[in-house]
């Protein structure tokens, strides 16, 4: 038994031109960062991403997302993530009309700043995907990705930053 892994990066998100996160490349104090600035609550940002289910077994898909805010240090917010199967040479639905599945979310609770830590720390939080689109071994898969900031969880101010997602799935 193995596990398949998909990293994802901010320059490769399709981003919407309605609810799009915000691709954002800074030369950084020691190194440049690249990320994509998802804004405060009460908003709906969202990004995509696009992979082959190679070698896909069964079971639930993992995502896990390395995030940072921008400036607050307190609070919590709302990431979601949905998946869209599409089997190619077999399915019927025109390509472009293609919906993803039922949302899963995790809330992610800022760690504060703690011990010389700062606003920008960089933190983990993990989504398992089980609404999962009758995904099938080598069908081709959008992955959208949000801030649910319409989730009365989500109240932590400013953007929550997404440096990388890292799919994974069990390949038996």
């Amino acid at each position: 038994m193995g596990t398949a892994i998909h990293t994802f990066l901010p320059g490769a998100a399709a981003l919407p031109v309605t609810n799009g996160a915000r691709y954002v490349e800074v030369p950084g104090t020691t190194t440049p960062q690249r990320y994509l600035a998802f804004a405060q609550a009460s908003a709906v940002m969202e990004a995509y991403w696009d992979l082959t289910a190679k070698d896909y077994g069964s079971g639930n898909l993992t995502l896990e997302l390395e995030w940072f805010a921008d400036s607050a240090s307190s609070g919590s917010l709302v990431w979601g993530a949905a998946i869209g199967c599409y089997t190619l040479d077999t399915d019927i639905t025109d390509w472009t009309a293609k919906a993803v599945s039922t949302e899963n979310i995790v809330i992610a609770t800022h760690l504060g700043t703690g011990s010389g830590a700062n606003a920008k720390r960089g933190q983990r939080a993990s989504i398992t995907i089980t609404s999962l689109d009758s995904i099938a071994a080598n069908d081709a898969v959008q992955l959208r990705v949000r801030r649910v900031g319409t989730n009365g969880s989500d109240n932590m101010s400013g953007d929550g930053n997404l440096r990388k997602c890292v799919l994974s799935y069990s390949d038996t």
